[in-house]
């Protein structure tokens, strides 16, 4: 084996050509495969970063009648899960915010949760010091305690033990430290600090769903038996709440599927299209290798007669391809890191786990794996075929060049046509994605999202009432109108694409009301009187919001096109009444009357169609979390030093977050659709042009193989044409086959790229014809240079040949 080694690298190293071109090739799909594998190795496959992940469920409301399968939850549904559930060990709420400090230096929002009791016992872990939350502090007015993140202890309380009992100045209130969570510990995304988070549920109880839940499984029970457990508890509370409970289900799903479901499918297409770009690869080089075989019958006849079995040669042909591998591995590994480091710049936020992906051992353990594979797929074929070489005939002809057979054409033209095949339906599928993003990038938004600058506020609870939410909006509102550059502000809760705002029951006083607990939900904006015209929303009927719409008098709505259209198609809605099922600091007795009727937005997702929607003054609602957005004129000067100045005037102890453009926003959205078609789309262009490449080098070799006859074609009158459309014919053959099986393929395939497409069918013919006729008119040109190579050959000099 040594001796072939040796022999293979001093063969490899005489033909540089030919190892160049075999490296760079495998090097390039081996590289992409690794890159690939590493994303999707730091996702998918590792597991979650805590104890015993697999036994960590997520529990969630689902509305089977409304269409809705995954919702936030009630706590005093989780309290049911948690006392009557056998198959839970335990199970905790939380739901994600953003708690202002005021108490280390300057206001700062610091990310936090909101929990329930016993998050940390879901986790199996226990607090460096201290203790978590308990029960008894998860309930109305209960004691103000925090448990802080141990990155949190060491950063900005220098590790200190004694932090324990002291108290930290949240939204200028003391919180007692009662517990330091343990390294690494940082659930929900990234959180520094838990505290309780019980809301009053008087007046709605089981129908305030505002929590997330995660459960772990008892010891010895199955996501299965579990699951059964927890539809069976649902419909026992449908049973016992018939209103507060009617038709809401629990379902569950495992941690690892909640993270990484919504990507785990585009990702394991991405890495079945970068499995068919190794796949051209190997057949590129096998088609190098049995062009090279050409010149090697002599030497492997010789071996032969010498005594050598087939057997012994197939493993030294086979040595010098796992040289070939093994080199390109290597190479492949240099690639994968500019590679992965280009797909971490380009992958988007909202592609969960991104900090796992690297290139460990596993990933390479898999590079070297695939080498292996790959010296089989591309080298085997050329080493049998060679290996096969009639001894007696190829040394009658003096060891020279030997001829191709029908057999080694038949081998080439299978090859050539699986490239082709490959190719076609990885540039279908590059042309699905950039249709697909072309129209979704094309979204009619409903709003003007350009110039547009947000900024998230929470006023303390303790601070600000109702009423002293609004003047605090208002004022903001009035300080940043009158900054330069500045040409509208207003606030909203529920900013456009960001998946904030609140889903709840609404009535209407026109019409029975439906049997309690089955009244429509709807989306709520609570908005300032200028939000639509600053983002540019139409009112398509009746009035905007006026600064008159104050509480304490008539109860003002605007409603979407499309609410209007659902509840009242063929009436006029201005002057309805309807009733609003929340309360935000104002009360929800008294009903409102729609005023006006606003176009329709994309508020949840651009994917999604436009929703029904209600639009209420937050002058009559309250609340203190608005997203202020600011309207300014193009090419102002930057507006965020002169808002903080201003907003230190009203209140130093309230701070800006989440600044961002709305352009940016929107193009978040656009993110993951964007990776994805970039990602496909370069492994659709390298496929063709391996292709592409393929195809010439062999046509070229054809063509040098028949130079004898081509110039007795011309000696006896043939044309420079009709010498081209032999060759083109001679080509065009296996690549026409190539097309039709790509075709196929296509169509069989198409399915798995549904998830990703947006108002594209699967096997949308247009896109089909065109990635045909863009590949058909490649292999032409890539056929074409050979055969017009050999149009120009000189009789004289092509009949000396041999």
């Amino acid at each position: 084996m040594l001796n072939d080694l040796r022999y293979a690298l001093r063969t490899l190293v005489r033909t540089k050509g030919f190892t160049t071109a075999a490296l760079l090739t495998l090097a390039l799909g081996i590289g992409a495969n690794t890159a690939i594998f590493s994303v999707v190795n730091g996702i998918i496959l590792k597991p979650l970063p805590y104890n015993d992940p697999d036994e960590l469920v997520m529990i969630s409301s689902a509305f089977p009648e409304q269409g809705i399968e995954r919702f936030s939850m009630s706590q005093p549904d989780l309290r049911s899960i948690q006392e009557e559930a056998q198959y839970l060990r335990a199970a905790a709420g939380y739901h994600s915010s953003q708690l202002t400090l005021t108490g280390l230096g300057d206001a700062e929002s610091i990310q936090s949760a909101r929990v329930t009791d016993g998050l940390l016992e879901v986790f199996d872990e226990e607090p460096v010091v201290g203790r978590d939350i308990r029960a008894e502090e998860n309930v109305p007015n209960g004691p103000r305690v925090v448990v802080i993140s141990h990155a949190f202890w060491q950063e900005r309380l220098g590790g200190d033990f004694g932090a324990v009992g002291n108290t930290l100045q949240i939204f200028g209130e003391p919180y007692e430290i009662v517990g330091v969570a343990p390294p690494g510990f940082n659930y929900p995304q990234n959180t520094q600090l838990w505290v309780p988070g019980y809301v009053n549920t008087e007046g709605c109880n089981r129908d305030c769903h505002f929590l997330r839940v995660i459960a772990r499984l008892a010891e010895g029970a199955s996501f299965h038996a579990a699951r059964e457990e927890a539809h069976a508890l649902s419909l026992s509370l449908q049973e016992r709440f018939p209103v507060l409970s009617h038709g809401k289900l629990f379902n569950l799903e495992t941690l690892e599927e909640r993270v990484t479901g919504n990507v785990r499918p585009a990702l394991l297409v991405l890495f079945g299209a970068v499995g068919l770009v190794l796949l051209i690869a190997c057949s590129n080089v096998a088609n190098l290798l049995l062009v090279r075989s050409s010149n090697r019958t002599g030497e492997i006849a010789v071996r032969s007669a010498l005594g050598a079995s087939r057997l012994r040669i197939v493993i030294q042909l086979m040595s010098e391809a796992s040289v070939l591998a093994l080199v390109a591995s290597v190479l492949g590994i240099v690639i994968a890191q500019g590679g992965l480091s280009w797909l971490l710049q380009l992958a988007p936020s909202t592609i969960p786990r991104l900090d796992s992906v690297a290139l460990d051992p596993t990933v390479i353990g898999f590079t070297f794996g695939t080498a292996a594979i790959v010296t089989v797929l591309f080298g085997l074929a050329p080493a049998f075929r060679l290996s096969g070489t009639p001894v007696g005939e190829t040394l009658n002809q003096g060891g020279r060049r030997g001829t191709s057979g029908p057999t080694h054409d038949r081998w080439r033209s299978t090859l050539l046509v699986s490239e082709v095949a490959l190719s076609l339906i990885l540039l279908f599928g590059a042309g699905a994605l950039i249709r697909s993003f072309a129209k979704l990038s094309r979204v009619e938004l409903g709003f003007d999202p350009e110039n547009v600058l947000t900024f998230n506020i929470s006023l303390p609870r303790n601070d600000y009432d109702a009423s002293g939410a609004v003047q605090f909006f208002e004022s903001l509102e009035r300080e940043i109108e009158g900054i330069p550059g500045v040409t509208g502000a207003a606030s909203v809760y529920g900013s456009p694409l960001t998946n904030d705002g609140f889903i709840t029951s609404i009535g209407f006083l026109d019409r029975p009301a439906p049997p309690a607990g089955q009244e429509p939900n709807m989306d709520i904006r609570v908005v300032s009187p200028d939000f639509l015209e600053t983002l540019g929303v139409p009112v398509v009927a009746g009035r905007v919001f006026e600064p008159t719409d104050r509480h304490g008098g008539v109860r003002a709505v605007i409603v979407s096109r499309s609410m209007a259209t659902q509840f009242y198609e063929g009436q006029d809605p201005i002057g309805k009444q309807i009733t609003v099922d929340a309360n935000l600091g104002y009360g929800s007795e008294a009903p409102w009357t729609i005023v006006g009727v606003a176009e329709d937005i994309r508020s949840n997702q651009l994917s999604f169609p436009p929703v029904a929607e209600v639009y209420v003054p937050h002058a009559q609602m309250g609340g203190g979390f608005m997203t202020v957005h600011v309207r300014t004129a193009p090419n102002s000067s930057d507006v965020i030093p002169a808002i903080r100045a201003r907003m230190g005037t009203i209140d130093r102890n309230v701070p800006m977050r989440d600044v961002e453009m709305l352009r940016t926003t929107v193009d978040r959205q656009l993110g993951p659709s964007r990776f994805y078609m970039t990602l496909l789309t370069t492994f659709a262009a390298l496929a063709v042009a391996l292709a592409a490449i393929g195809l010439y080098g062999v046509v070229a070799y054809l063509v040098s193989g028949r130079t004898r006859e081509i110039g007795i074609r011309m000696a006896m009158g043939a044309e420079a044409g009709d010498v081209m459309r032999l060759v083109l014919k001679q080509g065009i053959r296996p690549a026409l086959v190539g097309l039709a099986f790509g075709v196929a393929g296509v169509f069989v395939g198409a399915r798995v790229l549904e998830s990703m497409l947006y108002e594209i069918e699967p096997t949308d013919p247009s896109t089909v014809t065109v990635a045909t006729l863009l590949l058909l008119a490649v292999v032409v040109c890539a056929i074409l240079l050979p055969a017009r190579r050999a149009s120009r050959i000189a009789p004289v000099e092509a009949l000396r040949v041999d």
